[in-house]
């Protein structure tokens, strides 16, 4: 058996690969695109939950999220990253904009920072305790500042993490912090 030439190892790829149509790359992709397309809406969400998070990433629908950072880029950042995920992300850039926002429309939990300017984390963290003492606050914590971290825990906050944090590690704190508000029989917010 005589060995191809590149020119032919090429036309056969391209014969057996596209059918026996010209190769064009981009008619390709739009073929896979259309039937990734039907598939999903086929089999609906569930199957379009696998596809958009092959890992096993968790998905979380309607879980109304408020994350107080006074860095508005890494804030916005994160809420596009967890709107993804199907939650419900609201950002306040210090802790007077938390509280009201929290006033206007309430949250199922809170992520926040702790080095504000103006009132800080844990100020903050006081104030939520006062007026919505079961809603669950998780602490994001960019500097290794741990005395403050502790005094948060004993102010009852469910859980810190600190930054950079992996969006895998927050999706699952935001998951442990809904089912334990559950379990408590608490919508996650005050009536």
């Amino acid at each position: 058996m005589r060995a191809r030439s590149v020119q032919e190892e090429a036309l056969f790829r391209e014969k057996t690969h596209t059918g026996g149509l010209p190769y064009d790359g981009q008619t390709r992709y739009r073929r896979s695109v259309a039937a990734l397309h039907s598939l999903i809406l086929f089999w609906g969400s569930r199957f379009q939950a696998r596809i958009l998070f092959p890992q096993g990433g968790i998905r979380m629908d309607g879980i109304r999220i408020l994350i107080v950072d006074d860095e508005t880029e890494a804030g916005e950042i994160l809420s596009l990253r967890l709107r993804r995920r199907g939650l419900l992300p609201i950002c306040a850039s210090s802790g007077e904009a938390a509280l009201a926002q929290l006033e206007q429309s309430p949250a199922d939990i809170v992520l926040l920072d702790m080095k504000m300017p103006g009132m800080d984390g844990l100020a903050t963290l006081k104030h939520i305790r006062e007026s919505y003492p079961a809603l669950p606050v998780i602490i994001l914590s960019g500097h290794a500042d741990l005395d403050s971290v502790a005094k948060g825990m004993e102010l009852g906050a469910f859980f810190y993490l600190m930054k950079p944090v992996n969006l895998e590690d927050i999706c699952h704190k935001i998951e442990d912090a809904r089912r334990q508000s559950a379990l408590d029989g608490v919508c996650g917010h005050a009536t």
